[in-house]
């Protein structure tokens, strides 16, 4: 019988090589992205008005 999480490692490994093989052929990455730019410099700019960066 097969672990749960060996079948999460196996699926993350073929997502990888899927998308690997995506970028070599110069495709975008497919699935489901969320872009957290905006939050990431929201956050930072709040750091920095606290004096801690």
């Amino acid at each position: 019988m097969t672990h749960p999480q060996e079948l999460d490692t196996v699926t993350a490994v073929q997502r990888g090589r899927d998308l690997a093989e995506a970028e070599a052929r110069g495709e975008d990455p497919t699935g489901a992205w969320t872009d957290v730019t905006d939050r990431v410099l929201s956050e930072a700019d709040r750091i920095r008005a606290r004096g801690a960066a």
